[in-house]
């Protein structure tokens, strides 16, 4: 019978030596740490930053955007003619870096604009079509895209700087020049 293998040390019993995952007593010497092998093919895929990755995501959900919006028979234009209006939710800040960026990150998630959208298909599924909050749903989403590609991520309490995606504006060339980038 093979022997257990204990993750840590309250699993194992009292007495016993704790076992690595490799079923390696602790303190055995252990083999060095396989290296993912080269790429076999040029089509292989390269490892991806996830930012970077959040980043094109979100500019293909803008031009996805757009298309929906022209699609629609809506105007192009009107995306930008409502930019703006969902950074009012910056007011937060107003009242502090917590307050701001509770408020910053409602308007700039996608979870309110999926909603808005839900209601115009249904109430369009329904007969009562409500134009402009299909249009409105969709520059929304269109605006946080753009934010988003740019870098401009959900914000944390420490201050509008501070997104999840990287720090962003004086915060970000501040820590360029001491880190020597």
């Amino acid at each position: 019978m093979a022997s257990p293998w204990y993750v840590s040390d309250l699993d194992a019993p009292a007495g016993s030596r704790l076992r690595t995952l490799s079923g390696q007593a602790d303190g055995a010497s252990r083999p060095p740490p396989r290296r993912s092998p080269a790429p076999t093919s040029r089509w292989e895929m390269p490892q991806l930053n996830p930012v970077t990755t959040q980043r094109v995501e979100a500019a293909v959900v803008a031009v996805l955007a757009v298309v929906v919006t022209v699609a629609a028979g809506y105007p192009w234009w009107s995306l930008l003619a409502l930019f703006l209006v969902f950074d009012l939710s910056m007011l937060g800040y107003l009242r502090g870096p917590r307050a701001g960026a509770v408020c910053y990150n409602l308007a700039h998630s996608y979870t309110l604009p999926a909603a808005l959208g839900a209601v115009a298909v249904a109430a369009a599924a329904s007969g009562d079509r409500i134009d402009w909050l299909g249009v409105l749903a969709v520059a929304w989403a269109f605006h946080i895209a753009v934010d988003r590609a740019l870098g401009y991520g959900l914000k944390t309490g420490e201050g509008f700087e501070h997104t999840h995606l990287g720090l962003i504006g004086k915060a970000r060339r501040a820590r360029t020049t001491t880190d020597g980038r």
